[in-house]
């Protein structure tokens, strides 16, 4: 099992929050932080719960395909959300304890030969995202033009979604890099 400080830095080096403090005295004070974070994302679980309970609801009573769709898209990004957020939970939880369970984020590098040929990769995925996301919102741009709105929402969420891949990737990108050396 890790040792305190380590299992802090191990949670930074996979983007757990920045633990100012480690090892100078001043961990009690970081305490209430995460515990308030905890509480924070076990909130939302709930929050999401809620959402995707209302969500199924109202798909139920209307008879409008359109809203169906919209909400079974909605639905599987709350779906998503309550997932990573009972991960984050766990990995605060294991923080909070100085355990490591199944259920929280990995935070073990990986090996760094095995590192090497990812980071070109990385690189392209990157760059093909950026991409993805100028061509959606330019169609987005035409499709309102043609006043085709609900074509429109659909590709700037697709852009949105891009945007939210390129910063994972820069992520993993930055701790790839950052292990090589």
């Amino acid at each position: 099992m890790a040792q305190p400080n380590e299992r802090r830095l191990a949670l930074d080096t996979v983007g757990m929050g920045s633990y100012a403090g480690v090892g100078d005295g001043r961990q009690e004070s970081q305490g209430s932080i995460d515990e308030q974070l905890l509480q924070m994302v076990k909130s939302h679980i709930t929050a999401e719960t809620e959402s995707l309970e209302a969500y199924g609801r109202l798909s139920e009573a209307t008879g409008d395909p359109m809203v169906n769709e919209i909400l079974s898209i909605l639905m599987e990004e709350e779906e998503r959300h309550h997932r990573t957020l009972e991960r984050l939970s766990a990995t605060w939880t294991d923080d909070l304890n100085w355990t490591h369970s199944s259920a929280s984020f990995p935070t073990q590098p990986m090996e760094e030969a095995r590192q090497a040929g990812f980071i070109d990769q990385v690189k392209t995925f990157i760059k093909e995202e950026e991409s993805g996301i100028k061509d959606f919102q330019s169609a987005s741009k035409e499709a309102r033009k043609g006043r085709r709105m609900m074509s429109a929402m659909m590709l700037e969420w697709m852009a949105m979604d891009g945007k939210k891949h390129v910063q994972g990737l820069q992520y993993l990108l930055r701790r790839l890099e950052g292990a090589r050396r």
